[in-house]
Formats: C-alpha cells, structure tokens, sequence
C-alpha cells in the first residue's frame, strides 16, 4: 500500500477516525424556558463531546507536525481559528438580517453553525492547551453562569 507523505499512517488513519467518533446519544425534545430564575445552576452528567476534541486536538498536532509548526506557532494558529470563526459567525448575523444588499439573506441555521464553530475552535484551542480543559470549561461555566443568574436576578427582583 503506498502512502502519500503528508497522509496519516494507516495505523494513524484508524486510531483518528476511531477516537474522533461521535457518541451516539439520543435526541431529546428542547426544555421549556424557565419562567423564573434559578436558583443556582445545577451541574449536570457533562454533554460535551470531550473524546471527539481531544481526538481533534491530536490530528492538529500531528499535521502540525507533519507541516514543521511548533507548539507556540500551532497554539496561535488556533486561537487565531477562533478569531477568523467569530468572523464568520459575524457575517452570518449580517447575512441573517439582510443587512448586505449585494448578497441574499442568510439563515438562522447558518448562524447557529458559525457560532458552533466559534465555540468548538475555542475548545480545541483550550484543549490544546492542558489536559483538564473538560472540567475546568464546566467549572468555568457554572461560575459564570451562576454570577450572570445572580445579577439578572439582582436587577429584577421577583420576576
């Protein structure tokens, strides 16, 4: 079997695709917005994909490799991957709301992939960075949510 020199082993290839597979998780219906403000955000079993980032997160390393990019030069390039999606998240709220005349209206979905973009770039690049991205994002997001929760609640009391 003849491999390219910029092509995976093939043993590579298998290990790449096996760890970037997707779980197969049951869709659920959406929740119904709260009417109130909770109490405090309530952790959950965690959702994130963390096997399919990590999976991600080797294959950037090892085309980094393969394209003579150091660590330093690979981390940057990857935030600057979050910078160019938050570009296009940009351009799909313009689109959205037909604010480019030149172009035709772009969709709610095209919004929601970009933004899904910005988010999972920004998770590769955090799991770029340290092995314990997955609990230190969760801890991350409680903290935050539960002062934003705080706040809201603060400016509207009894809402």
């Amino acid at each position: 079997m003849d491999v390219l020199p910029n092509s995976p082993a093939p043993s590579e290839t298998a290990a790449l695709s096996e760890a970037a597979a997707p779980p197969e998780t049951a869709v659920s219906p959406e929740p119904t917005p709260p009417t109130v403000l909770p109490e405090a955000a309530v952790p959950s079993e965690p959702m994130l994909p963390t096997a399919a980032i990590d999976a991600a997160v080797r294959a950037l390393d090892l085309n980094d490799r393969r394209m003579a990019i150091g660590p330093d030069e690979g981390l940057a390039l990857r935030v600057v991957k979050v910078a160019e999606e938050c570009g296009e998240a940009s351009a799909a709220l313009i689109g959205l709301r037909g604010q480019n005349p030149r172009k035709s209206r772009g969709s709610e979905q095209e919004l929601i992939d970009e933004l899904l973009d910005v988010a999972l770039s920004a998770l590769v690049a955090a799991a770029s960075t340290t092995g314990d991205w997955a609990a230190r994002f969760t801890a991350h997001v409680e903290a935050r949510t539960a002062r934003l929760i705080a706040a809201v609640g603060e400016r509207y009391p009894g809402e």
